[in-house]
């Protein structure tokens, strides 16, 4: 699938439903920090707003020293409580969401642990995971995005929510019949030439922004291959193992080549992103924004001059409005940025998803004190799943746990192969491995593991002393 390929709002929803689940549950509270957050910065505008606008109603007309007093204070009072509520509420945000970008890795650790050792050893396992790690560290795309979406889209409904609370009296507020020409204000047909100038620009500002992250998940798989070339790089250039032969085979060279034609050719891609339509767009947006400004002035003035309301009502029209347009055109943008992201989501629970076929067994392993075990191959063949090629075939052999036992051959001959059939991280593709004339497949596939202790060809040591 392409990152740019459509799907519907309602799978749109419904994975990203099922991804907030599973932060709810691997990061409680991480969410509702999120929404709480979000709603308090959305609606504390119009608190402002609000009070600012009775304060200037009264200056422009009674000019009461108590009441000018009372919402002088009452303005002071309610700034001061909002700023310390989203203080307090971006601390708990900012924890939370520096934990949870290490939190949500556990997903992928614990699939990772519990899939079955034939599909995590597939290639095709490992580019899908790579491609899920590009993707969220090229354009953020994935888990990383889930709580800014909450947070976005939250605080786009509670602003059009508040905004339409402020705007109404602004539309049922009604110009004096002795206005004159002014009176044309009251017709519906000026409240719908408003409304359509707002879902105008609104329109255009998200379309700019859905060009522009259409693009930029576009080329996420090409941003991929540019930081493979930044890896080899980086590990030519660091790494202590190689710095031999990077010099005596000047593998330099090879890395500037691959450099350049990748970098350049991306860089292309990338620089279209800031021009052409994308560019076009954006500047549309601003400018039809600053005309829809203008159009509120007029309209909310022109409606005050009417006797409509007080000269401090326009303060409070012109704000509200304005934030109504530019949530809704937040909305759009994130139901845009949504769709976008479902792609990068199915790809995740894709690989989240992959399904553990090898039985599990059930029956427990014997516990003997004296370690005697017997374990059998008999007729056992296999070859890799995806591969024609037998890696073993016909093998028939026996030996006691305890005794010392040698397996030697040529490389490539299917000595670790062996083992791996042992330890049950393959099953046979033919014959049987038995375990005190049991069928290894028939134990508790956790209990039989804790028979063996393993040393690998690949293991790894710690750069540091047992003592430390």
């Amino acid at each position: 699938m392409k990152k740019t390929d459509q799907i519907s709002i309602r799978d749109t929803l419904a994975i990203h439903l099922r991804a907030a689940k599973d932060v709810k549950r691997i990061a409680p509270g991480y969410l509702w920090s999120c929404i709480a957050l979000s709603v308090v910065k959305a609606l504390s505008p119009y608190a402002t707003i609000w009070l600012s606008a009775q304060l200037i109603n009264e200056l422009a007309s009674l000019r009461r020293p108590e009441v000018l007093g009372q919402w002088a204070v009452l303005i002071v009072a309610v700034t001061a409580v909002v700023g310390l509520l989203k203080e307090g509420l971006d601390r708990w945000q900012t924890t939370k969401d520096e934990m949870y970008y290490r939190q949500y890795l556990i997903l992928y650790a614990d699939k990772f642990l519990s899939m079955d050792y034939a599909d995590s050893d597939k290639q095709e396992t490992r580019d899908l995971f790579t491609q899920i790690q590009q993707s969220a560290n090229w354009g953020g795309w994935g888990f990383n995005y889930i709580g800014m979406y909450a947070c976005s889209f939250v605080e786009s409904l509670a602003g059009i929510l508040g905004a339409v609370a402020l705007t109404v009296s602004l539309f049922t507020s009604k110009v004096s019949a002795d206005s004159g020409w002014l009176t044309i204000l009251n017709h519906p047909l000026s409240v719908l030439a408003l409304l359509a100038v707002m879902l105008l620009v609104s329109l255009v500002g998200a379309a700019g922004s859905n060009l522009f992250n259409k693009q930029w998940a576009a080329v996420t798989e090409d941003a991929t291959f540019i930081n493979r070339i930044g890896e080899v790089m980086d590990d030519l250039c660091n790494s202590q193992h190689r710095r031999m032969d990077a010099r005596v085979y000047e593998q330099h060279k090879v890395v500037d080549q691959l450099a350049w034609y990748g970098v350049v050719g991306f860089t292309h891609q990338f620089a279209w992103l800031f021009r052409g339509p994308v560019k076009l767009l954006s500047h549309a947006s601003g400018c039809a924004g600053f005309i829809f400004t203008g159009f509120v002035y007029l309209f909310t003035c022109l409606k005050a001059w009417g006797g409509a309301f007080g000269i401090g009502s326009v303060t409070q029209y012109v704000g509200a409005v304005s934030a109504l347009s530019e949530n809704i055109t937040l909305l759009m943008t994130n139901l845009s940025e949504l769709k976008l992201n479902a792609a990068f989501m199915k790809e995740t629970y894709a690989y989240l998803d992959i399904p553990n076929n090898m039985y599990q067994g059930s029956l427990p392993t014997e516990k003997r004190d004296d370690r005697e075990y017997e374990v059998e191959f008999r007729d056992v063949s296999f070859k890799y799943p995806g591969s024609d090629i037998w890696v073993l075939r016909h093998v028939n052999v026996k030996f006691r746990v305890g005794n010392r036992m040698a397996v030697v051959g040529e490389n490539g001959s299917g000595k670790t192969t062996f083992i791996k059939l042992l330890c049950r991280l393959y099953d046979p593709t033919e014959g049987v491995i038995l375990l005190n004339g049991i069928d290894i497949r028939k134990y508790d596939y956790r209990d039989y593991m804790g028979v063996f202790s393993v040393v690998f060809q690949d293991f790894q040591l710690l750069s540091q002393s047992l003592g430390s």
